[in-house]
């Protein structure tokens, strides 16, 4: 995405420069992309490095354009050193970390053009630029490591302190799935989960955590929340087959419901999703 981004940028920007790092089969890609699109003079693609926050502080900005993330350590360390950030929308990292026009800009996942005028808007405009850079320091403050040790402690001591309480939602699950193989090489799968919850005081939040290796790279999502409706949760997943093959031959179980009741979470894996699967490939 960033590569064909600043492939529209450099039409308006001839001089822009772009460096990648990191390390990964899609290096190769990467450099025919960048031939292909003829800026091998403005696009340099490197290694992994081991002083990343070295590269953000010689930077005027970086680029996040990751599906999915972790958290997102990356915009953290660019703020780190005031170098402000443009992101894509992913699940977990940009939104508590960039405030839009702020410190940083983010953007329509997979937006491409939107990413192109955020680079260029900030290329051609360096007092905007510095306005960003001065306003990166509140984050990282927040982020400091007594404060997260803190955090964590108090975690700890609460776990400690209430583990006997910890109340199990999940008494029964009932589920039904049904399998439906598409032309663009996906399977799409929907779910329908009816459980029986020890208490219930609270409609639970649910969730399908997908965790087959291969899967945070090559899914537009791997979390996905269930819509309850009609005293059923029901989700809606979509698997590339290169994924399927990772899940088919991972020894774990890829597929985990998770349940948010009040402050509690339980997570429960779903072996029948794979079974599924298995049976309908077959």
């Amino acid at each position: 995405m960033a590569i064909k981004a600043f492939a529209k940028v450099v039409k308006e920007v001839p001089d822009a420069q772009l460096d990648i790092f990191g390390h990964g089969d899609e290096k190769q890609n990467y450099e025919l992309l960048i031939k292909k699109l003829g800026v091998e003079k403005n696009i340099h693609v490197y290694g992994y490095t081991q002083d990343a926050v070295g590269e953000f502080q010689r930077s005027g900005f970086s680029l996040m354009t990751s599906k999915t993330e972790g958290f997102g350590i990356s915009i953290l360390e660019s703020l780190s050193v005031n170098t402000p950030v443009i992101a894509f929308d992913y699940s977990y990292g940009p939104k508590d970390l960039i405030e839009n026009d702020v410190n940083g800009y983010i953007i329509p996942n997979g937006d491409v053009d939107a990413l192109s005028r955020k680079i260029i808007k900030l290329l051609k405009n360096p007092e905007l630029l510095k306005k960003l850079s001065q306003n990166t320091e509140g984050v990282v403050q927040r982020y400091a490591k007594p404060i997260i040790r803190e955090k964590l402690l108090s975690l700890l001591n609460y776990v400690d302190e209430y583990q006997d309480e910890l109340p199990v939602s999940i008494q029964s699950i009932n589920q039904v799935i049904s399998i439906d193989k598409k032309e663009d090489r996906s399977i799409y799968l929907d779910i329908e989960l009816n459980l029986k919850l020890v208490t219930e005081e609270i409609q639970p939040k649910c969730y399908i955590h997908v965790t087959a290796p291969g899967a945070f790279d090559k899914m537009d999502s791997t979390l996905y929340q269930g819509v309850y409706s009609s005293e059923k949760f029901k989700f809606n997943l979509s698997i590339p087959f290169e994924v399927i093959e990772s899940i088919l031959k991972y020894p774990e179980e890829p597929f985990t419901l998770g349940v948010q009741n009040k402050r509690h979470y339980q997570m429960i894996k779903l072996p029948k999703i794979k079974e599924e699967i298995l049976s309908f490939l077959n």
